[in-house]
């Protein structure tokens, strides 16, 4: 008998959960690492502009 992963007796099968979902998390998350990435970036650009121009 062929079974998918994660496939028992009594399973409900929704149609469209589960992998359909997953590239709309990963660009998500990605959209997430850039904007924190440019974030981190910004800070510490800023942080070098205020060290060296403390006077």
């Amino acid at each position: 008998m062929g079974t998918a992963p994660g496939d028992f007796p009594g399973a409900v099968r929704m149609p469209g959960a589960g992998a359909a979902k997953l590239p709309d998390v990963v660009l998500a998350f990605e959209i997430l690492l850039v904007l924190v990435s440019v974030l981190i970036a910004w800070f510490g650009l800023y942080v070098l502009y205020r060290l060296f121009t403390e006077s």
